[in-house]
């Protein structure tokens, strides 16, 4: 009986011993990232490979924040905000938050309009490439020396038999645009006058188009829910294509491109584990 008590505690001994060395192997890390955004979607895989949690906020710009304040770990984010706020140019973070190239896929952003709007997307893409062809969209992206992220827009094609509805609707009511405060995409000036690269192009479609624009503040978390609900008439704000938003919206033509990077507080570059090790 003693032989077989002895067998019994040895075995948990070992059970408990295996499950305390994958525990001890899982990261500990806390994630911090945009809710709703493709970092969040990374931020799962990372937390399912390696362990840790996420924590996650209404701006992108809070992930610095928490960097700095020593509350998180680890920040995912578009790559075009990481570099304008750890840039010297901006001084609002320089020295204190590092990026880290972690491998994940280079993405596209594009304008994401309700599912049904196919000629309304098609109108804009109109715009965008005219846009490209005058030179506009190069000036706007010097302005926020972005020229080395855009991407050739080709001349669309016209959608057959497509609903105008909407496009008739903008016409007369204006178009509305939903967005987050994400700089250099959109944010306050000194003056507190929305600029930014996402906001200027918008601007300078809807001039060609020959309609008036207005911009809505929005929960980025929310905004599949905005645009359904007619609160708004596009998602133009470093909206990234991916093939679950392309069930749920039309996308216009892809006219930037972005990667998600990590970013840590300076000195702990090492804690940020290559996206290439998720797969092993």
């Amino acid at each position: 009986m003693k032989k077989v008590v002895l067998s019994i505690l040895v075995v948990i001994m070992i059970v408990t011993c295996v499950f305390a060395a994958v525990a001890c192997s899982k990261d500990s890390y806390i994630y911090v990232v945009e809710g709703g955004s493709a970092g969040e979607d990374y931020a799962k895989e990372y937390v399912a490979a390696f362990g840790g949690e996420i924590v996650t906020f209404e701006a992108q710009k809070s992930i610095f924040m928490e960097l700095v304040s020593g509350t998180a770990d680890i920040g995912f984010m578009d790559v075009i905000m990481a570099n304008y706020y750890v840039s010297a140019e901006s001084a609002t973070y320089s020295g204190k938050i590092e990026i880290v190239d972690a491998g994940i896929p280079d993405e596209s952003f594009a304008v994401g309009f309700r599912k049904e709007d196919t000629y309304l997307a098609y109108k804009f893409n109109m715009a965008l490439y005219q846009l490209q062809e005058d030179g506009k969209i190069n000036e706007i992206a010097e302005r926020y020396n972005l020229k080395d992220q855009l991407i050739v827009i080709e001349e669309p094609v016209a959608p057959q038999n497509a609903d105008q509805s909407s496009w008739t609707y903008v016409q007369s009511n204006g178009f509305k645009v939903g967005y987050t405060v994400y700089a250099p995409i959109a944010f306050p000036d000194t003056k507190n006058n929305l600029i930014g690269f996402d906001v200027d192009l918008a601007k300078a479609a809807c001039e060609k188009l020959g309609i008036s624009i207005s911009f809505v503040e929005i929960n980025w978390d929310n905004k599949f829910m905005e645009l359904n609900s007619k609160k708004i008439d596009a998602i133009w704000n470093g909206f990234t294509y991916d093939s679950d938003r392309a069930t749920k919206v039309t996308f216009s033509s892809f006219y930037m491109k972005n990667k998600q990077v990590a970013v840590v507080k300076a000195g702990r570059k090492d804690i940020v584990k290559n996206y290439s090790e998720i797969s092993k």
